[in-house]
Protein backbone atom coordinates (compact mmCIF):
# COMPACT_ATOMS: atom_id res chain seq x y z
CA UNK A 1 0.00 0.00 0.00
CA UNK A 2 1.33 3.36 -0.88
CA UNK A 3 1.50 5.57 1.73
CA UNK A 4 3.34 8.52 1.05
CA UNK A 5 4.21 9.84 -2.60
CA UNK A 6 6.89 12.99 -2.94
CA UNK A 7 7.03 14.76 -6.53
CA UNK A 8 8.78 17.53 -7.25
CA UNK A 9 9.55 19.14 -3.69
CA UNK A 10 11.36 21.97 -3.59
CA UNK A 11 12.84 24.27 -0.11
CA UNK A 12 14.82 27.13 -0.46
CA UNK A 13 16.25 29.46 2.34
CA UNK A 14 16.96 32.61 0.42
CA UNK A 15 18.54 31.67 -2.84
CA UNK A 16 20.23 28.41 -1.47
CA UNK A 17 18.37 25.07 -2.39
CA UNK A 18 17.92 22.63 0.43
CA UNK A 19 15.71 20.29 -0.95
CA UNK A 20 14.92 18.89 -4.35
CA UNK A 21 12.91 15.44 -4.35
CA UNK A 22 11.82 14.45 -8.29
CA UNK A 23 9.81 11.47 -7.00
CA UNK A 24 9.79 9.42 -3.48
CA UNK A 25 7.62 6.30 -2.60
CA UNK A 26 6.84 5.35 0.58
CA UNK A 27 5.24 1.92 1.10
CA UNK A 28 3.06 0.71 4.45
CA UNK A 29 6.44 -1.37 6.50
CA UNK A 30 8.90 0.95 4.44
CA UNK A 31 12.13 1.93 6.62
CA UNK A 32 13.50 5.40 5.42
CA UNK A 33 16.23 6.96 7.20
CA UNK A 34 16.99 10.15 5.95
CA UNK A 35 20.85 11.15 6.44
CA UNK A 36 22.54 14.05 6.43
CA UNK A 37 24.37 17.26 8.03
CA UNK A 38 23.58 19.70 10.32
CA UNK A 39 21.25 22.44 8.49
CA UNK A 40 20.82 20.41 5.41
CA UNK A 41 17.28 19.95 5.76
CA UNK A 42 16.21 16.63 7.36
CA UNK A 43 13.60 18.45 10.13
CA UNK A 44 12.49 21.07 7.11
CA UNK A 45 11.69 17.93 5.16
CA UNK A 46 9.68 16.13 8.17
CA UNK A 47 7.70 18.95 8.86
CA UNK A 48 7.30 19.27 5.09
CA UNK A 49 5.61 15.54 5.40
CA UNK A 50 3.71 16.74 8.57
CA UNK A 51 2.38 19.92 7.05
CA UNK A 52 1.36 18.12 3.73
CA UNK A 53 2.66 21.24 1.18
CA UNK A 54 2.28 21.11 -1.84
CA UNK A 55 3.88 18.06 -3.70
CA UNK A 56 3.10 15.75 -0.60
CA UNK A 57 0.41 13.30 -1.24
CA UNK A 58 -0.64 11.26 2.02
CA UNK A 59 -3.14 8.25 1.94
CA UNK A 60 -5.94 8.88 3.20
CA UNK A 61 -5.81 5.85 5.74
CA UNK A 62 -2.79 6.77 7.06
CA UNK A 63 -2.17 8.44 10.82
CA UNK A 64 1.03 10.18 11.53
CA UNK A 65 2.78 9.63 15.45
CA UNK A 66 5.74 12.31 15.22
CA UNK A 67 8.67 12.61 17.64
CA UNK A 68 11.06 15.12 17.74
CA UNK A 69 13.87 16.59 20.55
CA UNK A 70 11.20 18.72 22.29
CA UNK A 71 9.24 15.87 23.65
CA UNK A 72 6.43 17.79 23.39
CA UNK A 73 4.35 14.56 23.35
CA UNK A 74 4.65 13.99 27.44
CA UNK A 75 2.83 16.05 29.97
CA UNK A 76 5.59 16.37 32.66
CA UNK A 77 3.13 16.78 35.79
CA UNK A 78 1.87 13.46 35.06
CA UNK A 79 3.35 9.91 35.86
CA UNK A 80 5.07 8.14 33.41
CA UNK A 81 1.94 5.35 33.36
CA UNK A 82 -0.60 8.50 33.28
CA UNK A 83 0.76 9.55 29.88
CA UNK A 84 1.10 6.14 28.72
CA UNK A 85 -2.63 5.37 28.69
CA UNK A 86 -3.80 8.79 27.44
CA UNK A 87 -3.54 7.64 23.70
CA UNK A 88 -2.17 3.90 23.99
CA UNK A 89 -4.42 1.42 21.96
CA UNK A 90 -3.40 -1.65 24.32
CA UNK A 91 -4.48 -2.39 27.89
CA UNK A 92 -2.69 -1.34 30.97
CA UNK A 93 -1.32 -4.80 31.08
CA UNK A 94 0.51 -4.10 28.04
CA UNK A 95 1.34 -0.98 28.32
CA UNK A 96 3.28 -2.41 31.81
CA UNK A 97 5.24 -5.40 29.67
CA UNK A 98 6.26 -2.28 27.32
CA UNK A 99 7.40 -0.24 29.64
CA UNK A 100 9.50 -3.20 31.48
CA UNK A 101 11.47 -4.30 28.47
CA UNK A 102 12.31 -0.45 28.42
CA UNK A 103 13.57 -0.58 32.22
CA UNK A 104 10.67 1.03 33.91
CA UNK A 105 9.71 -1.41 36.29
CA UNK A 106 6.99 -2.06 39.36
CA UNK A 107 7.18 1.57 41.13
CA UNK A 108 9.28 3.13 38.32
CA UNK A 109 5.99 3.83 36.29
CA UNK A 110 4.85 6.16 38.94
CA UNK A 111 7.37 8.74 38.44
CA UNK A 112 7.02 12.02 37.34
CA UNK A 113 7.84 13.07 33.82
CA UNK A 114 9.80 16.13 35.50
CA UNK A 115 12.07 13.43 37.41
CA UNK A 116 13.33 11.88 34.81
CA UNK A 117 16.99 12.07 32.91
CA UNK A 118 16.68 12.83 29.37
CA UNK A 119 17.51 9.60 28.19
CA UNK A 120 14.61 8.22 30.44
CA UNK A 121 12.32 10.90 28.72
CA UNK A 122 13.29 9.90 25.20
CA UNK A 123 12.46 6.43 26.11
CA UNK A 124 8.84 6.82 27.51
CA UNK A 125 8.15 9.13 24.47
CA UNK A 126 8.82 6.64 22.31
CA UNK A 127 6.89 4.20 24.04
CA UNK A 128 3.64 6.55 23.70
CA UNK A 129 4.41 6.66 20.27
CA UNK A 130 4.44 3.41 19.39
CA UNK A 131 1.69 2.31 21.36
CA UNK A 132 -0.13 4.43 20.35
CA UNK A 133 -2.92 4.33 17.04
CA UNK A 134 -0.28 5.52 14.18
CA UNK A 135 0.74 3.45 10.85
CA UNK A 136 3.27 6.06 10.16
CA UNK A 137 6.05 7.24 12.48
CA UNK A 138 8.45 9.94 11.56
CA UNK A 139 11.25 9.97 14.11
CA UNK A 140 13.66 12.96 14.65
CA UNK A 141 16.94 11.48 15.72
CA UNK A 142 15.09 9.11 18.14
CA UNK A 143 18.41 8.13 19.68
CA UNK A 144 20.05 11.10 20.75
CA UNK A 145 20.71 10.84 24.02
CA UNK A 146 20.16 6.78 24.13
CA UNK A 147 23.32 4.87 24.80
CA UNK A 148 23.72 1.56 22.59
CA UNK A 149 21.73 -0.29 25.92
CA UNK A 150 19.19 2.23 25.70
CA UNK A 151 18.57 1.87 21.92
CA UNK A 152 18.45 -2.36 22.01
CA UNK A 153 15.84 -1.70 25.34
CA UNK A 154 13.34 0.37 22.71
CA UNK A 155 14.30 -2.23 20.41
CA UNK A 156 13.33 -5.17 22.52
CA UNK A 157 9.86 -2.72 23.47
CA UNK A 158 9.14 -2.91 19.33
CA UNK A 159 9.28 -6.15 19.32
CA UNK A 160 7.41 -6.97 21.65
CA UNK A 161 4.49 -4.40 20.45
CA UNK A 162 5.03 -6.07 17.23
CA UNK A 163 4.98 -10.17 18.53
CA UNK A 164 1.25 -9.17 20.26
CA UNK A 165 0.05 -7.39 16.60
CA UNK A 166 0.95 -10.67 15.15
CA UNK A 167 -1.25 -12.59 17.71
CA UNK A 168 -3.77 -10.36 17.40
CA UNK A 169 -3.92 -10.93 13.15
CA UNK A 170 -2.23 -14.46 12.50
CA UNK A 171 1.46 -16.44 13.11
CA UNK A 172 3.76 -15.02 11.71
CA UNK A 173 6.87 -16.93 9.87
CA UNK A 174 8.72 -13.88 9.25
CA UNK A 175 9.02 -12.19 12.24
CA UNK A 176 13.08 -13.05 12.89
CA UNK A 177 13.64 -11.52 9.27
CA UNK A 178 12.14 -8.36 10.39
CA UNK A 179 13.83 -8.34 13.44
CA UNK A 180 16.84 -8.70 11.88
CA UNK A 181 15.56 -5.66 9.32
CA UNK A 182 14.45 -3.53 12.04
CA UNK A 183 17.98 -3.77 14.05
CA UNK A 184 20.06 -3.88 10.52
CA UNK A 185 17.90 -0.31 9.80
CA UNK A 186 18.49 0.97 13.72
CA UNK A 187 22.37 0.41 13.87
CA UNK A 188 22.83 1.82 10.29
CA UNK A 189 21.53 4.89 11.41
CA UNK A 190 23.13 5.47 14.38
CA UNK A 191 26.71 4.69 12.75
CA UNK A 192 25.76 7.35 10.57
CA UNK A 193 24.76 9.35 13.18
CA UNK A 194 28.45 8.97 15.05
CA UNK A 195 30.34 9.07 11.61
CA UNK A 196 29.14 12.50 11.22
CA UNK A 197 30.18 13.04 15.01
CA UNK A 198 33.30 11.53 14.14
CA UNK A 199 33.68 13.95 11.26
CA UNK A 200 32.58 17.07 12.40
CA UNK A 201 33.09 16.80 16.09
CA UNK A 202 31.34 19.36 18.87
CA UNK A 203 33.85 20.63 21.46
CA UNK A 204 31.50 18.13 23.86
CA UNK A 205 32.16 14.86 22.08
CA UNK A 206 34.12 12.54 23.45
CA UNK A 207 36.14 11.02 20.27
CA UNK A 208 37.33 7.80 22.53
CA UNK A 209 33.35 7.09 23.40
CA UNK A 210 32.04 7.88 19.61
CA UNK A 211 35.16 5.42 18.57
CA UNK A 212 34.56 2.75 20.55
CA UNK A 213 30.76 2.59 20.06
CA UNK A 214 31.09 3.19 16.21
CA UNK A 215 33.68 -0.18 16.13
CA UNK A 216 31.07 -1.98 18.52
CA UNK A 217 28.06 -1.03 16.35
CA UNK A 218 30.18 -1.46 12.71
CA UNK A 219 30.91 -5.05 13.99
CA UNK A 220 27.16 -5.97 15.04
CA UNK A 221 26.16 -4.81 11.52
CA UNK A 222 29.15 -6.55 9.67
CA UNK A 223 28.13 -10.08 12.19
CA UNK A 224 24.30 -9.47 10.91
CA UNK A 225 25.07 -8.97 6.73
CA UNK A 226 27.31 -12.25 6.93
CA UNK A 227 24.89 -14.35 8.80
CA UNK A 228 21.82 -13.24 7.22
CA UNK A 229 22.16 -11.87 3.76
Amino acid sequence: MLDLDINNLKKYYGDRPILDIKDLEIYREDRIGVVGLNGSGKTTLLNMILNREKGIKISRKAKMGYFNQDLSILNENKSIIENMIESNIYDETTVRIILARLLFKREDVYKKVKMLSGGERIKVSLAKILTSDFNILILDEPTNYLDIYSIEAVEEGFSRLKELENRKKKPNKDMEEKHILGRKAMLGYKLSEILGKLSLPGKDDDMGALDREYKEMLKELTNIRNNYN
